[in-house]
């Protein structure tokens, strides 16, 4: 018979853990929208950090591939859960819970229910019985702290890091190139001019998402001309250094003459990092998609 691995005490008694816990949701819910699910979740996982301590049992299986992490609920218990990068599967085994989350808002759920949770999901888990919940991840790790980096983003925006960083390579396959055709692009110098002298309030400096990245020091509203990307048919550092993501705040407009212009397509303030979706820029350049592979990008984010 197959060793059955025993729950152990999770980690929700610890008070450093509590305490950080709720340090993280001061800081983090100041920064959402209010009236947002997000403000929300937040202002509950600082309140839940007033409540006694509740012991929430862990058990942590491995397969190759696969690790399950199942916590047991106990009735009238609240959890507040961390925010995952990737979709994943869900099981309630047991038991009968109340659930907030963004995409789905208030839902009861009576076991056994088997679902899948979108990228991004964080949750609020009322249980209304004792109740038995597993997560499942598709991981060669086991080591647990390893498993977390791997599997969670600690805020919003590190998770907005992380998409943006996915989808570079989701690009890469639509569009045929590697990165290293890419890096070879964007660093050939023969193909670089200088910025007009008015254009004085951009900054090259490191990118949280690759590299360097080009970052204005002025405020601009939806619509508004940021600068050239191509002067004369070259390169300027709005054409070197704008750093792809899946959410961007500017794109290209073509000119008549083959060169490219830069305009913002949400408010950008002082201090943020100019990003385009490569996407854009491909088909100015009349480089065709995969739609095999741009297929598989949608199937990912379903």
């Amino acid at each position: 018979m197959n060793n059955i691995t025993p729950f152990k005490s999770g980690d929700c008694i610890s008070t450093e853990k509590r305490e950080a816990a709720v340090t993280d949701a001061i800081v983090q819910g100041a920064l959402q929208e209010e009236g947002s699910t997000r403000k929300r979740l937040y202002a509950l996982q600082e309140a839940v950090g007033s409540l006694p301590a509740i012991d929430f049992p862990l058990q942590h299986v491995f397969a190759p591939g696969v690790y399950a992490r199942t916590i047991f609920l106990p009735k009238n218990s609240i959890i507040l859960g961390k925010i995952h990068k990737h979709k994943h599967i869900n099981i309630l085994s047991q038991g009968k819970v109340s659930m907030v989350t963004e995409s789905g808002g208030l839902e009861v759920l009576d076991g056994p229910v088997t679902m899948a949770s979108l990228p991004g999901t964080k949750r609020a888990v009322f249980a209304h019985t004792n109740a038995i919940w597993t997560t499942i991840h598709l991981t060669e790790e086991t080591d647990l702290d390893k498993i977390e980096e791997e599997t969670i983003a600690k805020t919003y925006e590190e998770y907005d890091l992380f998409l943006a960083q996915q989808d570079y390579y989701r690009v890469l396959a639509e569009t045929g190139y590697t990165h290293k055709q890419l890096v070879t692009i964007s660093e050939n110098i023969l193909d670089q001019v200088r910025l007009p002298k008015e254009i004085n309030y951009l900054v090259i400096k490191d990118s949280p998402i690759s590299g360097k990245g080009l970052f204005t020091e002025k405020e601009f509203s939806y619509g508004e001309y940021i600068g050239p990307a191509r002067i004369s048919g070259k390169r300027t550092l709005l054409g070197r250094y704008v750093n792809h993501s899946d959410k961007p705040n500017a794109e290209y407009v073509l000119l008549e003459n083959g060169d490219l212009n830069t305009v913002a397509i949400k408010k950008i303030k002082a201090g943020d990092e100019i990003l385009y979706d490569y996407r854009q820029g491909a088909s100015l350049y009349g480089v065709s998609l995969n739609q095999d592979e741009v297929r598989k990008t949608k199937e990912m984010l379903l």
